[in-house]
């Protein structure tokens, strides 16, 4: 039993990381480099800052699904769309450098979050107290975002 219960939460937190590895690699490490060249905004971390906190926001994205899959048998659908947002808004914004309408993406994406806290936490408030800290830092990446486009 326990081997399954912790299987399931290997599986989803190992899906939540791949939706970052492979926002990663729809964006390519060139247009990375590139990001790193622009004027910068007030307040933008050092890069090695990003790797990091995704990571933790995914980790913390993969335990919180697997405690509403726990309870509920399955994960709510905003879930996915959320996670899908996620994975594009990164090329939209490095890749392409559509700053404006990568900020468009986010402003989706917050409002995703939001409702995914909020369907969460009907499951199991822990779970949705979870999502809490992505839902900061994309508020945070949206100001990142717009001082960008401004700056560039």
């Amino acid at each position: 039993m326990k081997e399954k219960k912790y299987g399931r939460l290997a599986l989803s937190v190992a899906a939540a990381l791949a939706a970052g590895g492979l926002s990663y690699l729809l964006t390519g490490r060139d247009a990375m480099e590139h990001y790193s060249r622009l004027n910068q905004p007030p307040l933008a971390p050092p890069a090695a800052v990003f790797p990091i906190a995704w990571t933790v926001l995914y980790t913390l994205m993969g335990v919180s699904a697997w405690r509403v899959w726990r309870k509920d048998g399955r994960v709510p659908d905003i879930y996915w769309i959320q996670l899908a947002l996620n994975v594009i808004w990164t090329p939209i914004f490095f890749r392409f450098g559509l700053y404006w309408a990568a900020f468009a993406v986010l402003a989706v994406l917050e409002a995703a979050i939001l409702r995914m806290i909020g369907r969460f936490r009907e499951s199991d408030r822990p779970a949705g107290n979870l999502q809490i800290p992505y839902a900061l830092w994309v508020v945070f990446a949206g100001y990142l975002n717009v001082m960008t486009a401004i700056l560039n």
